[in-house]
């Protein structure tokens, strides 16, 4: 078992350089990996926002023109 370690740690030793490449660009990848998933999710949360707005807008229309029509009918009593 001593001889399997020693073995692997001679071949890491030679090979430092190329393993820490590896693991740099492993981690770059999943840098840029993270990168476009945190764009997607900003971009789904735009959406959904602009569509709560857009409901908003509705909303406040739906409200301004039930007030009208309850302005307007109390005028009428008046007139």
């Amino acid at each position: 078992m001593l001889n399997y370690l020693v073995s692997f740690s001679t071949w890491a030793e030679s090979n430092s350089g190329q393993i820490q490449i590896l693991i740099g660009i492993l981690a770059l990848s999943l840098a840029i990996f993270g990168y476009r998933q945190i764009i997607e999710q900003i971009k789904i949360a735009k959406k959904q926002e602009d569509r709560a707005d857009e409901q908003r807008k509705f909303e406040l229309k739906i409200q301004s023109l039930n007030k009208l029509t309850k302005i307007t009918n109390h005028a009428k009593k008046f007139f």
